[in-house]
């Protein structure tokens, strides 16, 4: 074969050697857009033309199948083309028919068939199958159960107990079975996770005379002090470099440049012992700073508080380490060693015999999970050196993409059936050469959450050399791919302006230099009409929030805090999705939607596609870090502004009303006495009762559960013997039936699915009937069968915070703006990239967990003394924590790299702020820093990508807004502000009627403003701003009528309300009138406490309140005479219902008069007599209050009325109601007082009436003095 390739243009010099050299280990360390995916296939193309190799020997690894997939299709495409060429190669015919055979494929895929050619060595059966990740959960869930009651039942479970009590939760043992679940999986990501838990757990049996020092954790603080001591330094750096320049403030340079010796010394203390460095941080002392008189020149005072101001801070992160690490003594930080010790063996205790339980559930049920594949494939490899040779010899070459986002266990696989130098195969009988090819990118790894390490390609990428020989002349080599064919120059420039200062190794892991650096190789013709040339394609939006917005977002919205000051743990989303935040993110969410409709309408922007072409929709894509409870807010927003959209929410499925109300009809169908299910789908469309309905189910049995009222009630109705029958036949069809086949029959006998096709979105809802129809189907080919199982699948679904998505009614391949999160746009790339809400604080709320987990830390508990209730961090949690919040700083450099990276032709940043210009301030600090990197200082205390981006953009000459903003008179070196990229920085505030205006508009247009009144010339206004104005001045409430008026009142508000008096007024004995109404504003009685009780006298309302109490729990089938009532309120004392006191103060002399008058006799052969029953009505406002105006606000609006009815009395064929009075009367009166009273009278006969549908026929009032009985009709 001719070398045809190779002096074409196609392929750069470093893309063509990673295309033909050979006998080496390479790793090619490919950029964003550096088109390794097509070096990659040219690779395999050349083997196969060149070495004349079977394209079945080689072994191609990817991250996904849909990887894969196009990995096996392009390769195919190639040799189609090869063999057009060639036609009659039998070489390449017969590559194309191994074509299918060839082991293009993901990790797991190849682990899986190894396992289906050698399950037989292990103990696997034949038939097995795997078990996706949510049926493994309910499994493990099912397994943990049962291996916890195991502990709790056994005799000897002192240790569980103890490490219940301290990780258990406050409770239940929720919190540990997380932590054992999460400890779990963990481990499964190393080689060997019995092993690596049976060393985290040593790791606290300290023997012989143990040194902090000789700890990893000691060890790793320790390392990790220099950074901070290095912060600290250059504050004073700073500070001093202040007093030097001006003479106002020289009086402090002695102290500072004492204090900078002071921090100099710490620096080389470092290397000390653990013991010396506790005793010097101990006995540090900073001297005073020298007085400077005061002076009433501002620019003194300020210089003074800005170097005191950066002193503090230097000398706050000296005392912030030493309360941290060395506030306690090497003896008592090994005390909690050797406490903490036996709990962390109980934990891996008892995660391994959990472990051993899960494996013995799979294997009984023939299944395996995916890191089973992975583990059981290690285990063939590493036990039976016959597969693992076999394996060496038939593969020429293993080529794996993505080895960015390889961990443990993949990569001692691929080590053990890779080659290696010198190493000699029985099966090939000669010196095996390096065969592995490796592709990646570092600075893309964003996968850690899934426990990709990346430090095992940063490892090869340090180690292996770099090479510009083809002949493999060294046993590893690095090939560096830098050239970018994706992006524009600007796009390139501005990248490479970002993490030049970002990307350092002791936040990224990495130093973002030369050989890191993108180069420009995309080739975009200058279109006829336009010079693109002139455009500043980045832009960058700031906005400041709300005033006043966030104030709580202000107590650590990232989650992390030092333990002393964590008061109150808020969790991330629970604080940012809080009213106020929720405003701030749809403000960003608006501004991004006008900016994009702007493009578009106004064809801003011109993109390349084969030939110039206005912007679409279709041509932009919106990144967010998380698009948990913000695409949706974005998606509204742009609804709104008339964009099209296209979103793939992971969110919202089960909160569908189609979805919940099916979800309900299948929990009643599995199990009916469930009430809320019950009721939800009785009132549901499936069934369409009214609220009036379920009320009169409910009173055909009011006790019990609901289904007992309904099966009682279920002739009543034809909607409810039509529900009745079909929940009979559905039950009997998931017994018997298929789950698929019932969720079809339901919506096809009720109707369901074509009813929400006809509401608004409907088919947006049938998609999710339709989704809910799939699930069921896939769920049935699982071990786990029928209706409650399923029920039990979608329940963990919920606790987990899964959540299904809502399912697809767009297409994203239309006409549509796309909302993703930066990892999904991972390996795409778009015309225009909007990179939007920068100012989410990035998630520290895993690092606030009981029990941190590390690689090569091992494991970081809290200390928990449940006897002593005592809580606080072990050196061990301090030293993980520190590492995994470096690690985490360093992922989200990558996501922020892999989000800038996607563009092709323009990119947009967008990000909110509160109070920018106190921000600024802190962005600014150090504008005039020397070096490229800016202060890791300042990288490692970042909370959002605005922290990061907001400094760097600063430096450039662009970005000039930003350091006037913070009223910074620092300037950058010349080379950093000249940097060939080009900015568009704009700073935003909320203008008029919802139009955005930049703030240098803004100021601009007061400027002019000031003019015209500083020359007493009118001001020009908008004709909408004068409207705007006069409406604001001249509104007025439109329901002022209402205001002052209880929307709920009690019975004895109303009769007060409906009665001529102006007071409700009784007559004592003596002709004393005394008032016994609650009016508005006056508390009523409450229960007196004891000491105020033991006394002689009560008032008559309290006399009137003890009377209505004894005639509430009279036994009415007693005699109720003298006697007899003298015994049961002595009985009310014993049942503490009443105290002596009160007893003592009852007169019984009325009460048994009104049992022996005609009226209480009838009570007496009533039927049913109900007592004190309490009631609640709904009137119309205009009732209740007459002078309310006969507007449209007052119609609309109801009062609460609440009352009590004394005794309502069921007799065969009436229904009458009594209500007791303690006022004295004489006959005289009685009339006058029973029209007094009739208006409360009549609001119990009709609430009686609408809540129980049957009329009152008598209304009396009884007064029990003098024993008159009144009728109230």
């Amino acid at each position: 074969m001719s070398e045809r390739k190779q002096n074409t243009p196609r392929w750069t010099q470093a893309q063509w050697l990673a295309i033909k050299a050979r006998n080496s280990s390479f790793l090619v360390s490919a950029a964003a857009g550096a088109g390794k995916t097509s070096v990659l296939v040219e690779r395999v193309i050349r083997r196969i033309l060149d070495d004349q190799i079977d394209i079945d020997t080689l072994l191609v690894v990817t991250f996904t199948n849909a990887a894969a997939a196009e990995m096996r299709q392009r390769v195919g495409r190639a040799l189609a083309q090869e063999l057009k060429r060639q036609p009659y190669s039998s070489h390449l015919q017969r590559q194309l028919v191994l074509l299918n055979q060839a082991k293009i494929t993901t990790i797991h895929s190849f682990c899986l068939d190894l396992l289906r050619q050698y399950f037989y060595l292990l103990d696997l059966e034949p038939d097995f199958r795997i078990a996706d990740e949510n049926e493994a959960l309910i499994y493990q869930v099912e397994t943990l159960e049962e291996v916890t009651e195991q502990c709790y039942d056994a005799e000897d479970n002192q240790a569980f107990t103890s490490l219940v009590d301290c990780y258990g939760g406050q409770w239940d043992d929720r919190n540990l079975r997380e932590l054992v679940l999460r400890l779990f999986s963990f481990s499964r990501s190393h080689p060997h996770p019995h092993d690596w838990l049976s060393r985290a757990a040593d790791a606290f049996k300290l023997t012989g005379t143990p040194a902090i020092d000789d700890t990893v954790w000691g060890q790793n603080i320790k390392a990790g002090l220099v950074l901070e001591l290095e912060g600290a330094r250059i504050l004073l750096e700073e500070a001093l470099g202040l007093a030097k320049e001006n003479k106002e403030v020289q009086t402090y340079l002695k102290t500072l440049r004492e204090d900078r010796e002071l921090i100099k010394e710490l620096l080389k203390d470092c290397s000390l012992s653990w013991e010396n460095l506790h005793h010097i941080l101990q006995n540090i002392k900073f001297n005073r700073l020298p007085s400077i008189p005061a002076k009433d020149n501002q620019v003194t005072v300020r210089l003074k508080e800005k170097v005191k101001s950066l002193r503090d801070d230097a000398k706050e992160k000296i005392k912030k380490i030493t309360q941290l690490y060395f506030s306690r003594s090497s003896a008592d930080l090994l005390t909690d060693f050797h406490f903490i010790a036996p709990l962390m063996q109980t934990l891996v205790d008892l995660v391994n015999g959990f472990s051993e339980a899960y494996q013995r559930a799979k294997l009984k049920r023939g299944l395996v999970d995916f890191a089973d594949l992975e583990h059981y494939a290690l285990q063939i490899l590493n036990n039976f050196p016959v597969v693992r040779e076999a394996l060496r010899a038939k593969y020429v070459e293993i080529l794996v993409d993505e080895y960015q986002d390889i961990n443990g266990v993949q990569e001692n696989i691929l080590q053990l059936i890779s080659q290696k130098v010198g190493q000699a195969s029985s099966l090939l009988e000669a010196e095996n050469k390096p065969n592995i090819f490796m592709v990646g990118d570092v600075k893309q790894s964003i996968y850690r959450f899934r426990l990709a390490e990346p430090a095992i390609f940063l490892a090869k990428y340090k180690d292996y050399p770099v090479t510009s020989n083809e002949g493999g002349a060294q046993a590893k080599q690095r090939i560096n791919l830098a050239e970018n064919f994706r992006s524009r120059p600007e796009i390139i420039k501005a990248v490479n302006f970002i993490f030049r200062q970002l990307m350092v190794a002791e936040v990224g892991e990495m130093d973002y230099d030369q050989e890191a650096e993108l180069i420009a190789k995309a080739s975009y013709p200058t279109p006829a009409d336009c010079a693109l040339e002139n455009e500043k394609p980045i832009e960058f939006h700031l906005i400041e929030k709300k005033p006043g917005n966030s104030e709580a977002l202000e107590m650590n919205q990232a989650g992390e805090t030092d333990e002393d000051d964590a008061i109150q743990e808020i969790e991330e989303e629970k604080i940012e999705i809080e009213e106020q935040a929720w405003d701030d993110i749809q403000r960003e969410a608006s501004f991004v939607a006008y900016r994009l409709k702007k493009m578009v309408e106004e064809s801003e922007f011109l993109v390349y596609d084969s030939k110039y072409r206005p912007v679409a929709y279709k041509d932009i894509v919106v990144l967010m870090r998380a698009t948990h409870n913000r695409a949706n807010i974005f998606q509204e927003e742009f609804q709104k502004a008339g964009i099209p959209v296209y979103v793939e929410l992971g969110t919202g499925y089960f909160e569908a009303t189609e979805v919940e109300t099916m979800l309900s009809l299948l929990k009643i169908i599995d199990n009916p006495r469930q009430d809320v299910p019950l009721v939800a789908v009785l009132r549901s469309p499936l069934v369409l009762l009214s609220a009036a309905e379920l009320a009169q189910i409910r009173l055909r049995q009011r006790d019990g559960d609901f289904f007992d009222a309904l099966v009682q009630a279920k002739d009543d109705n034809e909607k409810t013997v039509l529900f009745w029958e079909k929940l009979l036949s559905w039950r009997t069809m998931a017994r018997r039936g298929t789950l698929s086949d019932l969720i079809w029959d339901i919506y096809r006998q009720t109707g369901y699915y074509d009813y929400v096709g006809g509401l608004p979105g409907g088919r947006q809802r049938q998609a999710n009937l339709r989704a809910l129809y799939d699930r069921a189907r896939q769920f049935e080919t699982t071990t786990l069968r029928g209706l409650f199982h399923f029920l039990r699948f979608i329940e963990a679904l919920k606790e987990r915070g899964s959540d299904l998505g809502i399912a697809r009614a767009l297409g994203e391949n239309e006409n549509v703006v796309r909302i993703m999160s930066v990892h999904k746009s991972k390996g795409l790339e778009f015309p225009v990239v909007v990179v939007a809400d920068l100012g989410k604080q990035f998630n520290f709320q895993d690092l606030k967990k009981d029990v941190l987990l590390h690689k090569e830390l091992g494991l970081g508990p809290q200390l928990i003394d449940a006897e002593k209730r005592l809580s606080y961090p072990t050196l061990a949690k301090l030293a993980v924590k520190r590492q995994l919040k470096l690690e985490t700083l360093a992922e989200e450099l990558r996501i922020l790299y892999v989000a800038m990276t996607r563009a092709k032709e323009k990119l947009i940043l967008v990000g909110s702020e509160k109070k920018l210009a106190k921000a600024a301030t802190g962005w600014c600090r150090y504008l005039n820093y020397p070096s490229w990197f800016l202060p890791a200082l300042q990288l490692t205390e970042a909370r959002s990508y605005l922290d990061w981006l907001c400094p760097a953009v600063a430096r450039h000459r662009d970005g000039v807004c930003l350091s006037q903003l913070a009223g910074s008179e620092k300037t950058p070196s010349l080379e950093i502000a000249h940097d060939p990229s080009c900015w568009s920085v704009s700073l935003y505030s909320w203008g008029t009627q919802g139009k955005w205006r930049s703030q240098e508009d803004a100021m601009a247009e007061t400027k002019t403003w000031m003019r015209l009144v500083q020359d007493l010339e009118p001001v020009p206004v908008e004709n909408e701003i004068m409207k705007m104005i006069d409406n604001n001045l001249s509104w007025n409430y439109p329901a002022a009528a209402l205001v002052n008026k209880p929307a709920k009142v009690s019975v004895t508000e109303l009769k007060h309300r409906f009665a001529k008096q102006s007071e409700e007024e009784d007559y004592n004995a003596a002709g004393i009138f005394t008032s016994n109404l609650t009016l508005p504003g006056r508390l009523a009685p409450f229960k007196q406490p004891r000491f105020y009780q033991e006394r002689a006298h009560f008032t008559l309302a309290e006399k009137g309140t003890l009377m209505h109490l004894v005639m509430q729990h009279l036994d009415l089938k007693a005699a109720l005479d003298n006697d007899d009532l003298a015994r049961q309120v002595k009985l009310m004392v014993e049942k503490e219902l009443l105290t002596i006191e009160e007893a003592a103060a009852i007169d019984l002399a009325p009460v048994v008069k009104f049992w022996r008058s005609p009226l209480g006799q009838r009570v007496r052969a009533a039927a049913h007599v109900k007592r004190e029953l309490p009631f609640s009505l709904v009137l119309p406002a205009q009732e209740v209050y007459p002078d309310l105006p006969a507007d449209s606000f007052s119609a609309k609006e109801v009062v609460f009325v609440q009352g009590i009815i004394d005794y309502l009395v069921f007799e065969a064929e009436n229904l009458f109601l009594i209500d007791f009075k303690t006022d004295y009367i004489t006959g005289e009166k009685s009339k006058e007082t029973a029209n007094y009273y009739r208006a409360q009278l009549d609001l119990y006969a009709r609430a009686i009436q609408e809540i129980i549908y049957r009329s009152v026929k008598e209304k009396y009032l009884y007064f029990f003095y003098p024993g008159l009985t009144v009728r109230g009709d």
